[in-house]
């Protein structure tokens, strides 16, 4: 019987031109030159790095005008990182909006140092590169929004509420589904990995008994290409909307899939401490932990987990910070 694929319907974006084994720069598996003039280096398809090159052989690339995230997306059968392939860019705002797509990474990378693994053309992996203004560069304004952005995707596809678990990973039923990391050099690139098909069978064997997919929350394969599709439209509309000083709908939202604000929590600082009490208030300006009926602040940054304290990992944290 042939799979059968959940779809839905959003605009359907016609490559610019395809990229085969050999391109306008050279010969396949040669870096592309990143030297010259930015201006010139636009339209054309540009890789990085000798240590990139010999795997990342760029299938297509096209664009989407009008917009912010995405203007540009250069799709790769595999890569190393997609994370260290926008990293090598990041110091060109000409590369601001490019978002860089693989079908498999064979070095993925997510926060602290950990390994990302993902089964080859079963997710979305996804890196983007900008340039915010000042005003948004801090890292809780840009991990909150591609959570959000992320959540939306989720719940628009498969109609089951997701949750961000501080400070960058999104969960469906309990297991986490997608993990963001972010990456600042003069430009910020926006790692991306979302389990949308992945298999039972890929987390067994990689022994990840927290982790799920879209497939195995919804119990149905989904259509890749337009689960990352609309990826990059929710996060192109909330970069527009931090743009126009409306960080407060993204805060709201982020907020709201967070869900431990008014809850019983067990908050851990970068520096180990563990802290329990009631969150009474949870925004981009700081967060303010009941403790011992003392209202307690914290900065974003200076967070490094939250658990709400009634779910289990949330009871294992506190014995642990106990032992």
């Amino acid at each position: 019987m042939d799979a059968e694929y959940h779809l839905f319907h959003i605009p359907v974006y016609h490559p610019r031109h395809m990229i085969p084994k050999r391109d306008a720069c050279g010969p396949a598996n040669q870096p592309y030159s990143v030297q010259g003039n930015s201006d010139s280096r636009m339209n054309q398809p540009i890789g990085v790095e000798e240590k990139q090159s010999t795997s990342a052989t760029m299938r297509r690339e096209y664009v989407l005008p009008h917009r912010q995230i995405g203007q540009r997306v250069w799709r790769f059968d595999q890569v190393e990182s997609t994370n260290a392939l926008a990293l090598e860019l990041a110091h060109d705002v000409a590369y601001h909006g490019l978002a860089i797509w693989a079908d498999a990474q064979t070095a993925g990378r997510g926060r602290l140092g950990r390994s990302w693994y993902s089964e080859p053309r079963a997710g979305v992996l996804l890196s983007v590169l900008v340039f915010p203004p000042p005003r948004v560069q801090r890292p809780v304004f840009l991990t909150a929004w591609a959570a959000v952005a992320v959540c939306e995707t989720i719940y628009h596809v498969i109609g089951m509420p997701p949750r961000i678990k501080w400070p960058n990973d999104v969960l469906v039923a309990g297991k986490k589904v997608c993990g963001i990391l972010l990456e600042q050099r003069v430009g910020t690139v926006v790692g991306i990995g979302l389990n949308v098909n992945t298999s039972e069978d890929f987390f067994t064997a990689y022994q990840l008994s927290q982790a799920a997919s879209l497939k195995t929350v919804a119990q149905r394969l989904f259509d890749v290409e337009q689960v990352g599709q609309l990826l990059l439209d929710r996060l192109d509309t909330g970069y527009a909307a931090l743009l126009r000083g409306q960080g407060e709908e993204v805060e709201s939202a982020w907020r709201r899939y967070s869900d431990v604000w008014g809850h019983e929590v067990l908050v851990q600082l970068l520096h180990g401490e563990m802290c329990r009490g009631r969150l009474l208030e949870m925004s981009f300006d700081g967060l303010i932990l009941e403790e011992a009926g003392e209202p307690r602040f914290f900065l974003p940054e200076e967070v490094a987990e939250i658990f709400r304290a009634d779910e289990p990992n949330g009871s294992h944290s506190l014995r642990s910070a106990m032992l």
